[in-house]
């Protein structure tokens, strides 16, 4: 039973091992994303959102989204640096036109807000 105590052991202390050194290296990575930071380039936050870095400091980032809109986001949200080829593109095409559009929110079936009087029934008695 010895022997089997110590494949396990060594076993775990393997498996801790190896997520350790990747857990590290992933980090690494990230770290030097984000020193490589500068004006110009298109990124990915860990949101998933798509922005062009618009200025860089030592803590934050500004980002400006298709949209045109600008938001100040921590140097800590930017996971990664999207190539030119890598870009997401609409769905029709890239007319360039239509970035100064405002994009269209469709309707939603929204409750009114509280306190509003409503021909709907509440339910009470």
């Amino acid at each position: 039973m010895e022997a089997g105590s110590l494949i396990l052991l060594l076993l775990s202390v393997g498996l801790l091992a190896l997520l350790f050194l990747r857990t590290r290296r992933h980090q690494q990575e990230l770290m030097d994303v984000r020193s490589r930071l500068a004006p110009g380039q298109e990124v990915m936050t860990g949101s998933g959102m798509f922005a062009t870095v618009v200025e860089v400091t030592d803590t934050t980032v500004l980002l400006r989204a298709e949209a045109g809109q600008t938001s100040r986001w921590d140097r800590r949200a930017v996971v990664t640096i999207v190539p030119e080829q890598e870009l997401p593109t609409s769905e029709t095409g890239t007319d360039e036109s239509s970035d100064d559009q405002p994009l269209a929110v469709p309707p939603q079936d929204h409750a009114p807000p509280r306190g509003q009087d409503t021909d709907a029934p509440t339910g009470r008695a």
